[in-house]
């Protein structure tokens, strides 16, 4: 099978998937947004009746929390670091958000940034095919 056959198959395969999964998500949303409903209903009844688990034949369900931190006052956790000595381990030199837009940038117009390197990673994107034009895709962070 030479590359232009084994790119087809490809191009057959990925749109065969995309058929599926359209299919899978005509069928699973609705169970999805019913489960949702339900799984809050079933939550409100253990707050209200004031129980964290119950226990029947089938399974057992439980109320639990995720608890996922987040910095919400970037000064004052630098005094606590510095405070118990800790500033070294968990801090560097961070640049902004928006050295990222001048990177790629940079990038675009083929300048160099000293102490900026750049990784390049090969992948496969298959778009359909613009008949008037061939090019490569060029994907830039």
């Amino acid at each position: 099978m030479n590359l232009e056959q084994k790119a087809k198959v490809l191009s057959d395969i990925r749109e065969a998937i995309s058929k599926e999964d359209e299919e899978y998500e005509k069928k699973v949303g609705p169970l999805k947004a019913q489960r949702d409903a339900v799984q809050s209903e079933v939550l409100e009844d253990l707050k209200t009746s004031g129980q964290f688990s119950a226990r029947f034949s089938f399974a057992t369900i439980t109320r639990a929390v995720r608890k996922t931190p987040f910095v919400s006052d970037e000064s004052a956790v630098m005094k606590w670091l510095s405070k118990n000595k800790l500033k070294k381990e968990y801090t560097a030199v961070q640049l902004t958000d928006s050295f990222k837009k001048l990177m790629s940038e940079a990038i675009k117009t083929d300048k160099k940034i000293d102490g900026v390197e750049i990784k390049e990673t090969e992948y496969l994107s298959l778009t359909k095919a613009d008949e008037t034009k061939e090019r490569r895709k060029e994907y830039v962070e």
